[in-house]
């Protein structure tokens, strides 16, 4: 196993490139011709630190860029925000882009991070972004800690659980350096650095990163990479990308070193004549001349290292748990593209199975645009459930009731050009409703028949495009108790319990009363007059809530899909419903 305790942390839509590279001319941009930002600027000096001179990669006649010095070794990997936090723990020391933003999911996941005995370094201007972690990563109100800028500390530290949290406490990170600030991209130069870090942050970044080596080399010219084999088994990879013999000491942070046993190389070049570049005479150029060791010129060494005492956390190799495909979430009628919001939402295949999109959605789409997202949604395994509660509103979009045996016709011809659409997708339901009467000599029950001979027919085109029919309750024509009851002995459609519709409409139930097969999810809310209303709230919060996650947990025991339907403002407020109802983060929020 490669040692790399250090992640580095960047965000999801950060588009970080090295300042300088192949695919244009400019130099210092992200997504290709925006200015580097304060974040962008930080990770290449992070970078810098750990590989200096990367950014020559490809502008230079030798391997310069590619091969560079690793002062602390290979010890980083880069995590983009949106990672899993089983992939987070797997390090033990997180540094953060300034520029990285933190919403509720990714703050939980440091919490567990530091909680569990990670080391977080992070900088202040991103903690005062956000009030909640401000308080909990300082441990009090910033403001009485904030200091002016001649009197006060580089770094706050604070423990938090097993863990620690460094706070750059430098509101201006970088400064510029001596080079102006003038283009200059050219062959077999180096590009000028305008801005380096201020005083006592690169010394802190040194002294942490040392601080993480077990066994190291002491010549910050060579590259060299750690490999775990067993708690007192390594593997040691040394290699010298300069022109001059250097010298080197393999040093251990604690315990013993008991046997270095160097690995032969079979590459077939082992008897070959070794050669320079025109003008250059090999030199032994080490910092340390007394060293144990030496390696030549562009060679590489590796080493078979036995220890004694050296403590190493043994993390069980685990992959994530397969997301819930039976948890949806609905779309809601404020995006104008489900795409688009899977673009924006990248941790949303981590919790959920298929989005609920309105029927409006695709009526206002053609077949060319249907085919080209639906490919998409399909190659993220992304199923989808159609709503047409908005349309069956008997007029102005869709009737069922059959008063006008025109119009009810051509609102099923409308609806089967709609499951055509979603059948392209992989659309796992459709969900209907029962509407008003037509404001006329019609009774109701002519108006519950109509509808219930038009429900058969869209569940025969259902049944073609291999899509279940949903009848969810909404106390319209008959009550609510009359609707689960017809629909529980009339296998038209199956039942969507619609919590919020029941508990305005007073009823509260067991899934398995009816015979539910689906749950749609969200709350309610009581005027000053304790009159209820279904404003389909989230749950987290909600009057209900407590009744809800008691539905949520009997409907994932029995597998029926649920979907998560309040109308959310933020993805905030999707996380902290995902946080009541599943306990993905067990013991959070519990008084949320």
């Amino acid at each position: 196993t490669m040692y790399t305790p250090l992640a580095i942390m960047t965000d999801f839509f950060s588009g970080w490139v090295p300042p300088r590279h192949l695919y244009t001319g400019d130099i210092y941009k992200v997504w290709g011709n925006l200015p580097y930002n304060t974040g962008d600027y930080q990770l290449h000096l992070l970078f810098a630190q750990l590989f200096p001179g990367y950014e020559n990669a490809g502008f230079y006649r030798d391997e310069r860029g590619f091969l560079t010095p690793a002062p602390y070794g290979e010890i980083a990997d880069v995590l983009l925000s949106d990672t899993r936090f089983k992939i987070l723990n797997r390090y033990t020391t997180l540094f953060i882009s300034e520029e990285t933003a933190i919403d509720l999911e990714l703050y939980i996941k440091l919490n567990q991070f530091v909680r569990e005995g990670g080391h977080i370094i992070i900088f202040i201007n991103t903690v005062l972004k956000n009030k909640s972690i401000s308080d909990y990563f300082c441990g009090q109100d910033y403001n009485e800690l904030f200091k002016t800028d001649n009197n006060r500390d580089t770094v706050i530290e604070n423990k938090i659980g097993k863990g620690r949290v460094s706070i750059i406490n430098i509101t201006e990170s970088l400064e510029p350096c001596e080079t102006a600030f003038v283009y200059k991209n050219n062959i077999n130069e180096d590009i000028p650095h305008p801005y380096k870090f201020k005083p006592g942050i690169t010394a802190f970044l040194h002294e942490t990163f040392n601080n993480l080596k077990i066994i190291s080399v002491d010549n910050p010219r060579l590259s060299y990479t750690l490999d775990i084999i067993n708690a007192n088994t390594y593997t040691l990879y040394v290699a010298n990308n300069t022109l001059n013999t250097e010298t080197y000491d393999i040093l251990t942070s604690e315990g013993n070193i008991l046997s270095v046993t160097e690995l032969p190389i079979t590459d077939g070049t082992e008897t070959l004549p070794e050669f320079l570049p025109r003008g250059y005479s090999d030199r032994t150029m080490g910092l340390y001349m007394a060293g144990t060791y030496k390696l030549k010129p562009y060679d590489c060494r590796l080493y078979r290292i036995i220890t004694e005492g050296i403590r190493l956390n043994v993390i069980a190799e685990s992959n994530p748990k397969p997301r819930n495909k039976n948890l949806y979430l609905s779309l809601g009628y404020g995006e104008k593209s489900a795409k688009s919001y899977l673009l924006d939402n990248p941790t949303f295949a981590h919790h959920f199975g298929g989005i609920m999109l309105p029927a409006e959605y695709l009526d206002r789409m053609d077949d060319k645009t249907v085919k080209r997202e639906a490919q998409y949604f399909n190659l993220q395994n992304i199923g989808i459930i159609v709503d047409f509660s908005h349309m069956i509103n008997h007029f102005p979009d869709l009737t069922l009731i059959g008063n006008f045996s025109g119009r009810t016709a051509e609102s099923i011809k409308r609806i089967e050009r709609i499951l055509i659409l979603a059948s392209k997708y992989r659309c796992e339901g459709a969900i209907f409703s029962l509407h008003r009467n037509a404001e006329n000599e019609y009774s109701h029950q002519s108006a519950l028949d109509g509808a219930m001979d038009s429900l058969r027919k869209i569940n025969e085109i259902c049944l073609k495009l291999n899509i279940k029919l949903y009848v969810q309750n909404r106390n319209v024509l008959i009550s609510t108790d009359e609707q689960l009851s017809l629909f529980s002995q009339d296998k038209c459609a199956a039942i969507a319990f619609n919590t919020a519709f029941a508990f305005a409409s007073g009823i509260k139930t067991d899934i398995t009363k009816y015979n539910i097969s689906m749950l749609m999810l969200s709350d309610i809310k009581t005027d000053i007059y304790g009159q209820k209303y279904a404003v389909n709230a989230p749950v987290y919060n909600g009057e209900h809530k407590k009744e809800l996650k008691r539905l949520y947990i009997q409907a994932t025991e029995q597998k029926i899909p649920v979907i998560l339907c309040a109308e959310y403002k933020c993805n905030d407020e999707v996380t902290a419903d995902l946080l009541y109802l599943s306990d993905w983060v067990p013991g959070y929020l519990k008084n949320y």
